[in-house]
Order: C-alpha cells, then structure tokens, then sequence
C-alpha cells in the first residue's frame, strides 16, 4: 500500500515524515490507535479523528490500498510546477574511491533519507537517475506554494546529507537546482513499463542549474526566485551559458529560508476612504436628483469588484435600485451583453427569459411608459427580440449610423426613465473588454446620471483602460471621479483576512504575506487551507494558487471544470453538461469551492484568472476537441458568431466558413462593427479559395455600408485577387463601381462595369446586368446626359423582369425618373418616381424609398404646387431621418426649403437649409454643402441681411469650385449676380454661368440661374437680357411645360412690360427703356 498518497488524499503529508521514520506501512497503518498517533506526532485531535475515521473505512473496505486517482490515474494535462534535482558532489571521484557494495550503501542512505523529505513537503519523488534525485512540486497535486516547498526541501536536503557523512564517516556535499515553470504532466511509456512523469524546458533547466552548483549550494531559477520573493533569501548567481538554451539563464544562489513572514508592500483591500466619497454622492443624488459617474480603477484582483459589491449595500440603503453588467471578452452569448443585460435588468426581465417572457416584460413597461413605442425596435435588439413585420421594414430602410444612435441612446433614456420612481446605481464592470458600440452607450449613459438620480459606477484594469482623453471628453457634463485603487496599509487586509476566515492571528498572517498584497489572492489562500480543514498568460504564482484550489476537487468536478473554462467567463450550464456528456450534471461543489459563482441565474468563475489558470492546463488536443464539441452544441442551439469563435479555437479548417455565416447573419441585423470584426479573423484564416473570395467580399460591402468607402475600394481590390469564377468576380467589380461612383472616380466605376458587362453577357448573368445598366446610368446622371442615363436605366428596368427581381424593378424606375428629370420633364419624373415608391414600399424596400421620395418631392415642386411638394418633402425628411439615410434627407431639407422660400415663410425655410448644411457638413459631402449655402444665401437675402447673403454665396461658389462646378455652379453663380451690387461682378458672374451651362451642367441649374438672372438683369435694369433669359427658360422647358417656369416667365414679362410700359409714358424716358 502506498502509505505517503494515503496521507496525502487527506490533505495530511505533513505527517509523512514521521510515518517513513517509524517504519509505517500498510498492515501497520490498520492497527494504529489514538494513542500510537499521538506517538506519532499527530497532537491535533482533529487530525487524530481524520485519521481514525480513514482507518476504520480503510479495514471495511478490505482493499489493500487506499485510493490515490491523482497520483495513480492522473489526466494528461499542463501544469505549473516547480522541478528540484539533487545528487552527490563528486560521485565520480566517489565511485572511483569506493568498491560497488559501498557505493551502493552510500547511495542507498542517500534515498533514505531525501525521499522522504521531498514527499514530505509535497513534492511527487519522480524518478532516481543514479545518484540523482528527481522530485516534482505541483504535479500531480499543488499546494499553491509549490515553488517554496521546493526549495525547503533543497535545503532540507542539503542538511540531512551532512548528517549522512557522519555515517558514512567520510564527507559528502549535495549540489542542487530548482527550477519551475509550465510542463505537460502525465503517464507516459510503453505497454510493459509506463510512469507519470512532466515534461518541459523547466525539467531541463533544473538539471543543468543542478549540474552548475558548487558543491554545497542550491541554484533556483529566475522564476522560483520571483515566486518565493520575501520568504527565501538568495544572492545573485549571475548568468550561466546553459546547454539546451539559447540565450544566458540567470541564476541565484539559496541562502537560507527566512523564518519571518515578509512584510513586502502590495496592493491590498479595504476602501474606507472610496466608501466616504460614494456615500456622500448617494446622499447628495437623493437631494439634488443629479447623480454621479464613478470609474474605478485597479490591476487585477486588487478588489474592484469587492469595492463595487459594497456601492450597491449603501446605495440599497440610501433607497437604490441597483442593476449590476459584465462585459465580457468571449462566449457572452447573443443577448448577454453588459449593455443588453442591462436593459433587462431595467426592465425586470431575467437574463435566462426566453422570448415569450422577454416581450411580455417589454409590454409591461411600454404599458407602465417605461420605454416609448419608437424605442421598441432598437429594444427589441438589445433584448435579442425578433423584429415583428412592420418594424423589421424600418430596420432594414436604417442604415447603420441610424441603428447604432438608436441602440446608443435609449438605454440611457430608459435609466432616466427607471429614475424617476426610484434612485438608481448601474454598476458595469470590467471596461476594460468594452467595445466601441458598448463605450458610446456607457457615455450616453454616464450623461444621463447628471440629469437624473442614478449613478453610474465602472470597472475597469489599468491594462486596456479605455477612459482616455477622447472618452472623458465626451462625459464633460458628467461629475466624473475617478478611483485608483492602489496599495493599501497591511491593517487592512489583516481586516480583510479576518473576516473571511476565523482563525488564529498567526495563520491570518502567513495568508496575508503569501497573498502579496492582493485581495483576489488572499481569498483564494483562505479558501484552500478551509478546504484542507474539512491572457492572456497567467503568473506562474497565480496558476500554481489557483491549481491547488482546482485539485481540491474530485475529479468530475475538476473535468467540469476544465470544460467550463472552454466557454468563457459566463458559463451556459446547457453548455457545460453537453461538453462533458452529463445531462444532469451541478457544479454544486464548484461552487462551493468558490471557483464558480451565481451570478443573478447565471454561472460565472468567480474571476477571470482562475478561468484563465484553468484553460492553461488543458492539453492542445484535449483543448481541440473542447471547442469542437462546444461549436456543436452552439450550432445546434442556433449561435453562429460561438459556432466560429469555438471552431477557430480548435484551429478547425470549417473556422472560415463559419465566420462567413456569422458575418451574414451580423450584416442582416445591421451590426457592422462585429461584422467586420469577424470577417478579418475570417480572412486571417482562411485557406480555401471560396472562404477567402466570400470573406473579402462580406468585408468590402460592410465598409462601404460603414461610409469608409475609400477602404471599401481596397477591399473590394483584395476580393478581385481571391474572386474564385467569372460570376464572383463580376460581382466584386459591380461593388467595387459602386464604391467608386461615390467617391466620384467616374472613371474607374466606367471601366469596372465595362468589364463586368462584357462577362455578364458573355454568360448570360441577367441580375448582374441589371445591376451594371443600373449602375451607369446613375454614373450618367450628375453630367446630365439624358440619353445614355435613360437607356441604360430601361435596358435595367427589362433586365430586371427577366430576372424576376422586384427590387431591381424598383431600383431602375427610379433611374428612369432621374433621366426624366434630366430632361426637365418633371410631370414624368414624379410619376414615375411615385411608382417606384409605391412598389418599394409594397415589397419592403424601405431604403429605395427613402431614397426616392425627396426627388419626387422636388419633381412635384417644378411641375406641381409648392404646397403640394411641401407635403412630400416633409414625409421625405421623416423617412429618411428615421431611417438614417444621409443623401436622401439633405435632399429633401433641401426641397422642403425651396417650398417654404416659394410660399413666402423663410424663417421655416432657413431651418430646412440650416439642417441640411449640417448634414451634409457631417457626412463630408461637400457639393451638398455648396448647394445648402446656395439656397440659405437667397433666404438671407429675402430676409434683408446682404451682407451675410453675400458671404454664404462666396462660400457656396469656393466649395463649388473645389468639387465640380458644373453640379451647383451656375445657379450660385446666378445667385452671386443677383446679390451683388458691383455692375461688373453681376456681369463676369452671368458670364460665367452661361459658359457653364453651354459646356453642360447638372439639370436644376438651368432653372435656378434663369429665375436669379432675371432677377438680377431686372436688379441692374437689362430688360432685354431679362426678357432673353425668360425666353430661354420657355423653351429649355418647352417639351413639357413647368408650372414654376411659367411663373417665373409671367412675372418677368409682366415686369419687363409693365417697366416698358412706365418708360414710354414718361417724357424723356422712352428712348433709354
């Protein structure tokens, strides 16, 4: 019977020792009485009634060993673990001086008397080597203190080999080495022969650090140094040329152990001072109904989430309701986001409701006015709520600068909201994984505290802190204090210690020093010695401190374990019992142990370092196959983003296309920023062909639907190269002219549909054609070539019904409107711009609508009554705003302006004018911007302010001239003429504007120009050149007459007339008319 595992499965090794020295084996050990352990040494009754109670279950089992499955049966795994390797000096010269039989009884007592001390302080006897011993510290069991029970033992050693000399009459020395370090730990062998043995560069390096010593020392590494800094004294013992190393490995000679604990400064717990200020802050939000922002700041484990546990037992004693968030960094979950499980904690919707409870939680609080019925679709996204019907249409109209201010601003309307019945505290730990999205809503957030009674209190690490300039500068109006957790003095965690565990001072003591000052730590001590009573790369100290909690537990638990580390920080419990194929399964004793932790109805590791330190001692394979069954079970329960995160984990080669399919699904519910997100991990590790071409090419359209268009070029280029046929690539080279309109590189969009058309004919593709004749004809339309942008757009439109493709339809009616436009013919383009509305809308398009309305709108203004167009811009502005759509909302501020001019209401048009600049301004479309200084210069103007008039047309021509004159150019010139009142500057701007317009320009500028030179010829008294620009104003529409235009003619001749009229009958007056 193994007499050493025995005790050791009891947490009692300290008493192997005195079993080895008094010769107890396994018969001996049945028959052992109180009275012979208290001969034994064992003084403490609780350890005598262990012992006793082991005894009497060994004797009825009947078995002839008591079992040990960590030292018997161990999984392969990794491990931190410290190597000791010890042996004679000069056994050599040794062997030489001595016969075979005498060497052998040297040898022999040296065993006899090492092995017991390296069982002793809890290391595994490995192996002999000759005369050299081999011993193991934390494997196959930790003890958390691996690294200094190792070097107890070198010396402990090195002074029972003095006392053997004595024996052996003759002097004997050891040289030892320490060294620790991760190594793979498990069986290893053949058939005939197998034995648990570790492997790794520590193994190595702590035979040749051995090898080095100087006969009588003890050499450590510089990571067992780290480890027992402050409780090992040691010198410097420089840097050797180690075999089997590339570069020097320092060393350091063992002195001796210190016999104090050491009182080395750390970061400790215990915030009385923070708990002051928060406290202060709850009373001051309850008075004033302002409330404050809180970041609390610190390294890992120094106690943030301990601080922040404690805002919540004052604030609920204050009055406060308090919601509590986690970012996560992996395997959060759809819907499980700190954001999104904030709303539901707002909302009192658990975070393991399904759907049903979801939406009937949302009806509650719309039916309380909780959240407003225009919140209910960005709600429905926070909660991961299918969209119903007519919201889904709106989503899908939205573009993605709409719906990420939508999931931005209301969950900080609905904390205000929350605050009116009561007080609340949002606490949101961890910031520090916060994404861009998550960061903008903490901000709108943290706004809210300064106009409601809530607090805002934040988590976060000094690593990856993401509160810079920028963020605090957008949190201004926010009372902002920030809190750095720092070390504190040792009273504290003395105080700390002394309430978690009740124990004498002396051990307090030990768990303080040993716990270094961290409060994560201290927890995790206290917590191990009451279980022995009855990178994300981690610290070797940390992992060996968290190993020793994890071999604590049986080994069921222990696998569990291993697999919840597989799933991230918040563990889905269906997850964990599929990973280890039980369907029933608890983690009752997890939690007991403190590893895991309820978190509302969730399951958490009680911190990320013990999850980190799990996950490290998972073999590659074993950790292959983890992930490949967790991508299964998260395929099976509809979670595809999990499906490729997990897949790529295990370096599975379906990783790529799994990313696709989570790109897709991110891209239909308008999340572009993770949908980028994972199609560049996509791309990194995409080996087939199709992945690389379909990854490149999800990546190119998400930026463009981001407005990074000039990346979305380069990225539709990468998808060129990867482009596996003639249909991929004339689908990249569509997109790619797409991108290129909008950046204005006409010729580069010209050529890539050349190229796409000439394959897409070639092989009969009849939706890519529609799409091509589509495209150039919009590419037509800014010159103003009626021609060609028609018959493209009706070779699209008869394209588009072969390939049965409602939206295609849509699509070229509206470009067949913008040909009409082109050619003036007004009347026709607003029908046919209602047709394509209506067929837009009736198939859900929403976004072609939007885009087509505020045309009509100004179809109808030329052809129509401005009250009339009046109506259609102003639904254009709604749709468009609601749905985000940038271009089309400038546009119809714009229309609605020129409505509002014609009625004669200018202060409604400024404000129509004013907003579109500002929109235009944002999105950086500087031609907008022109045309909205054109028209506000005209309202000044109307309004009597000349002077500024004037410097808004200046500014309008100057951007005008940088962007392309032909688009608004000569109508502000038109506009410069008629505001001015310098003869020569009125002349040399008509001038100008009449070469424009012979050399060809945008349609409305022929329109507004001759309405503003007439008006300016009638200013500056040229009747005859009013009279020629009324005339061609009637004949540029002559086609298809305009009811604008024929206001405009009528009131000029009437003016010309009634001037002609008023000069003929005064004396002297008729021959200068």
């Amino acid at each position: 019977m193994d007499v050493v595992s025995w005790l050791r499965s009891l947490g009692l090794e300290q008493y192997v020792g005195s079993f080895h020295d008094n010769a107890i084996d396994g018969d001996v050990l049945r028959d052992l009485t109180d009275q012979d352990l208290r001969n034994l040494g064992v003084s403490a009754l609780g350890h005598r009634k262990k012992l006793l109670d082991a005894i009497r279950r060994l004797n009825a089992s009947g078995d002839d060993g008591w079992p040990a499955p960590a030292v018997h049966s161990p999984a392969s795994e990794r491990r931190q673990v410290t190597v000791l390797f010890a042996d004679i000096a000069g056994f050599t010269a040794l062997s030489r001086e001595l016969d075979a039989e005498e060497l052998h009884k040297v040898v022999g007592g040296f065993f006899e008397r090492v092995d017991p001390i390296v069982v002793a302080h809890g290391g595994y006897l490995n192996k002999h080597i000759g005369d050299c011993v081999m011993g193991v510290f934390g494997a196959p069991i930790s003890y958390g203190n691996d690294a200094v029970r190792a070097v107890h033992a070198a010396l402990e050693i090195r002074d029972a080999v003095s006392e053997l000399a004595e024996v052996h009459g003759r002097r004997l020395q050891i040289h030892a080495g320490v060294a620790g370090g991760q190594v793979v730990a498990s069986t290893t062998g053949s058939v005939s022969h197998h034995e648990y043995t570790v492997t790794g560069e520590s193994v190595n390096l702590a035979s040749r650090l051995a090898a080095a010593a100087p006969p009588g020392d003890i050499l450590i590494s510089d990571a067992v140094m780290r480890m027992t800094r402050g409780k090992i004294d040691c010198v410097d013992g420089g840097w050797l040329n180690v075999k089997g190393f590339a570069e020097p490995v320092r060393a350091w000679q063992v002195v001796r152990c210190r016999t104090e604990a050491s009182t080395d400064a750390g970061p400790l717990v215990g915030r009385q001072a923070e708990l002051q200020i928060f406290g202060a802050a709850v009373a001051s939000c309850r008075a004033s109904g302002r409330g404050q922002v809180f970041y609390v700041r610190g390294e890992a484990g120094i106690g943030k989430t301990r601080l922040v546990e404690e805002f919540q037992r004052v604030a609920r004693d204050g009055g406060f309701d308090c919601h509590a968030a986690l970012v996560l960094d992996f395997g959060g979950g759809a819907g499980r986001d700190a954001i999104g499980a904030l709303v539901r904690s707002l909302l009192n919707i658990n975070l393991t409701d399904g759907p049903a409870a979801s939406q009937a939680g949302l009806d509650s609080a719309l039916a309380a006015g909780l959240v407003n019925q225009d919140e209910l679709v960005f709600l429905d996204d926070l909660l991961d709520l299918p969209q119903p019907p007519d919201l889904r249409v709106l989503v899908d109209a939205m573009d993605n600068e709409a719906r990420r201010a939508g999931r931005i601003r209301v969950p900080a309307s609905l904390v205000q909201r929350a605050s009116r019945a009561r007080p609340i505290l949002i606490i949101v730990e961890d910031v520090h994984w916060a994404d861009e999205t998550t960061l903008a809503q903490l901000s709108e957030i943290a706004l809210a505290t300064a106009r409601s009674r809530s607090i805002l209190a934040m988590t976060s690490r000094v690593e990856g802190d993401p509160s810079g300039s920028g963020w605090r500068e957008e949190v201004a109006e926010a009372s902002l204090v920030t809190l750095d957790l720092g070390p504190l003095q040792l009273e504290d965690a003395r105080a700390l210690a002394s309430g978690l565990l009740a124990a004498s001072s002396s051990f307090v003591e030990r768990c303080v020093a040993r716990a270094a000052g961290n409060p994560l730590f201290l927890e995790q001590l206290l917590a191990e010695t009451q279980q022995s009573l009855g990178a994300q790369e981690v610290p070797g100290s940390v992992q060996s401190l968290m190993q020793a909690r994890v071999d604590r537990v049986d080994p069921a638990d222990r696998t569990a374990l291993q697999a919840a580390s597989i799933l991230g920080l918040r563990v889905e419990l269906g997850a964990l019992r599929y990973l280890i194929g039980k369907p029933h399964y608890q983690p009752n004793q997890l939690i007991e142990h403190r590893l895991l932790r309820y978190h509302g109805e969730a399951i958490m590791f009680s911190h990320a370092l013990i999850r980190d330190a799990v996950y490290e001692t998972l073999l590659r394979n074993r950790r292959r196959d983890l992930h490949l069954a967790a991508a299964e079970w998260f395929a099976a329960s509809d979670h595809p983003v999990l499906r490729a995160e997990h897949l790529d984990r295990a370096e599975d080669t379906r990783a790529a296309a799994a990313y696709l399919s989570a790109v897709q699904l991110l891209v239909g519910s308008y999340r572009y920023e993770n949908a980028l997100r994972l199609s560049d991990r996509g791309l990194e590790i995409a080996a087939l062909p199709v992945d690389r071409y379909e990854l490149a090419q999800s990546r190119a359209e998400i930026l463009e639907q981001l407005g990074r268009v000039r990346d979305a070029v380069a990225a539709y280029d990468l998808a060129l190269t990867a482009a596996i046929d003639d249909r991929a690539r004339c689908s990249v080279l569509i997109g790619r002219a797409g991108a290129r309109r909008t950046i204005d590189d006409m010729d580069g969009a010209f050529a890539d549909l050349e190229q796409a058309e000439n394959t897409a004919s070639q092989l009969g593709f009849t939706a890519e054609l529609a799409r091509i004749h589509f495209l150039r004809g919009n590419l037509y339309f800014p010159s103003g070539n009626a021609e060609a942008c028609s018959h493209e757009h009706e070779q699209a439109l008869e394209l588009a019904k072969r390939a049965a493709s409602v939206e295609l339809e849509a699509m070229a009616l509206g470009g067949l409107a913008d040909a009409q436009f082109i050619r003036v013919r007004m009347v026709s383009a607003y029908e046919l711009f209602e047709r394509c509305v209506s067929l837009a809308q009736e198939h859900g398009f929403a976004r072609i609508a939007a885009a087509n309305r505020p045309m009509a709108a100004m179809a109808q203004f030329y052809s129509g009554s401005a009250a009339a167009a009046l109506e259609i811009a102003l639904l254009a502005i709604a749709e468009t705003a609601k749905i985000g759509h940038k271009r089309g909302e400038i546009l119809a501020q714009n229309a609605a302006a020129l409505c509002y001019r014609e009625l004669q209401q200018h202060g409604k048009a400024l404000d129509h004018t004013q907003a579109a600049l500002n929109l235009a301004i944002s999105v950086g479309a500087r031609r907008f911007e022109a045309l909205s200084l054109y028209i506000h210069a005209s309202l000044l103007r109307l309004s009597g302010d000349s002077d500024g008039a004037l410097d808004q047309v200046k500014h309008a021509l100057a951007i005008a001239r940088e962007t392309g004159i032909g688009f608004a150019g000569p109508r502000v010139l038109g506009e410069l003429a008629l505001i001015t009142d310098d003869p020569e500057v009125r002349a040399s701007s008509l001038g100008e504007a009449e070469g424009l317009l012979a050399r060809g320009a945008a349609v409305l500028n022929q329109l507004e120009f001759r309405r503003s030179a007439i008006e300016a010829c009638i200013k500056g008294g040229d009747w005859d050149a009013a009279e020629h620009h009324a005339k061609v104003l009637e004949d540029y529409t002559r086609a298809e007459p305009l009811a604008w235009a024929e206001r405009v003619i009528a009131r000029a001749r009437e003016s010309v007339a009634d001037h002609r009229f008023r000069a003929m009958s005064t004396p002297g007056k008729g021959e200068q008319s």
